[in-house]
């Protein structure tokens, strides 16, 4: 899939953003469920982001964000990465996490810290999982942007399914409650599908980490979630389908339809199990014109 960008830059719309891709990050990895902690990589004025979130931070461990501290004597002498390391080693050996998610500002990167290499290698030399995101700037052009590539950096430590997961999806990008996650579940059911994952606002670390046991990723489209489309692809085999959002009745079958036809499920199939949801909406939409009628 080529590379598109769908927001048009113009003069000032970088600081027309809400927020820098660190804040965003933070405000999105404050309310991950799960074993998860975020080391901030930077001086502790960074970390002054976190109480202007105005959302309760849901944390696994006593806290959840954690500051490399960095000092002006140690961003001129280069002690960075030295410090990032022993850093990601005191938070191994005091809550021993799930995963370690090291974010980058602009201090650090402006200082040439190699935030990624001394994330990799500090988590294999302690058998940990720990991942790094680049998050210092305006660089994103849009909040789409930003949960992509998240959601990207999430992903880096789930594994490749080792059996038939041609029938298992990950819906992804698509925000629902528990009644319309039931009722997917239910329709998806009936034409001989699973859903494994769902990716949204809502989602916990284990999800992310289980995205590798679907065969496909359902996700809003054209042009949405590309930086993981692509490294679903290259590293665990998941294929991309993009569909529209299942808001209204022609929608929602085009949403089924192309779920179906990637899925191989046969027409026939998909028409039965969306029946009873295209009945029931044409009883919604023969009540609500007869009323306007009146």
């Amino acid at each position: 899939m080529g590379r598109f960008r769908p927001h048009k830059m113009y003069p000032g719309a970088l600081l027309a953003q809400e927020a820098c891709t660190y804040q965003a990050n933070c405000e999105l990895l404050a309310q991950l469920r799960g074993d998860v902690v975020v080391l901030i990589h930077s001086d502790r004025d960074c970390t002054n982001v976190l109480p202007k979130t105005r959302r309760r931070i849901i944390a696994h461990h006593d806290y959840k964000f954690l500051c490399t501290n960095m000092t002006e004597d140690e961003m001129v002498t280069g002690m960075g990465n030295r410090k990032l390391r022993e850093a990601i080693e005191l938070i191994a050996k005091t809550y021993d996490p799930a995963l370690i998610v090291v974010l980058s500002t602009c201090p650090t990167v402006m200082i040439g810290d190699n935030v990624k290499n001394v994330t990799r290698k500090a988590g294999k030399a302690l058998g940990i999982q720990a991942v790094a995101q680049i998050t210092h700037g305006l660089k994103p052009k849009s909040p789409a942007e930003v949960v992509d590539k998240l959601y990207t950096t999430l992903i880096k430590s789930a594994k490749r399914a080792e059996g038939d997961v041609s029938k298992r999806v990950n819906l992804v990008g698509i925000g629902m409650d528990r009644r319309e996650k039931a009722e997917i579940s239910k329709v998806l059911g009936a034409m001989g599908l699973q859903i494994n994952a769902v990716l949204d606002e809502r989602a916990e670390l284990d999800d992310f980490l289980a995205v590798g046991n679907a065969g496909f990723n359902i996700h809003p489209g054209p042009h949405m979630l590309l930086d993981l489309s692509e490294q679903c692809a290259s590293r665990l085999g998941i294929r991309s389908v993009e569909v529209p959002l299942p808001y209204g009745i022609e929608a929602t079958d085009r949403f089924y339809r192309a779920i179906g036809d990637a899925c191989g499920v046969p027409t026939d199939q998909v028409s039965a199990a969306t029946a009873t949801l295209r009945e029931s909406a044409e009883q919604v939409r023969a009540t609500f014109t007869a009323a306007m009628k009146r």
